[in-house]
């Protein structure tokens, strides 16, 4: 499962780039890019979502199983909800309304893992375009490295 959101979220972030590479400098079309934007994080937090709610409740990756599991799922579920709510309601423009709040950041003992960077040199003055805005939703990346920790802690052999 942690590969396949790890994927996911890679090809959403590339296509995050892709947009933001693209936008044009009307306001028109900044704000087209900013709905694109939206879009992709409410896409993003909703993946990230289901990922938690399964690790809160899968035993292979840590979680607590059912029944006992289901109060960390739950909260997962009301947090991507509440994340999702947020970027639904952030608007282009207007004073700080228009960039998405991410969470609050969890303090992990791990270093973050890389994702591939999409290298858009090949566009030129295109790619370094000033004016656009890019959202992050840090929490998810924790609880996916969370995950990531659990797995690589049960699967070590002791002896």
């Amino acid at each position: 499962m942690d590969d396949r959101l790890a994927y996911a979220n890679a090809s959403l972030d590339a296509l995050r780039q892709l947009n933001d590479a693209f936008a044009g400098d009307s306001e028109e079309e900044q704000k087209k890019a900013f709905q694109r934007n939206k879009a992709i994080g409410i896409a993003q937090a909703i993946i990230n979502t289901a990922g938690a709610v399964v690790a809160a409740i899968n035993p292979a990756v840590g979680g607590l199983g059912i029944p006992a599991g289901l109060p960390g799922a739950a909260l997962a579920a009301l947090t991507g909800a509440a994340q999702v709510a947020t970027i639904a309601r952030s608007q282009f423009g207007g004073g700080g309304g228009g960039s998405t709040p991410s969470a609050p950041s969890q303090t992990i003992s791990e270093p973050a893992p890389t994702t591939p960077q999409l290298d858009l040199g090949f566009l030129g003055a295109g790619a370094g375009q000033t004016g656009f805005r890019t959202y992050v939703v840090s929490s998810e990346v924790s609880n996916a490295q969370q995950a990531n920790q659990r797995i690589n802690d049960q699967a070590t052999l002791v002896g």
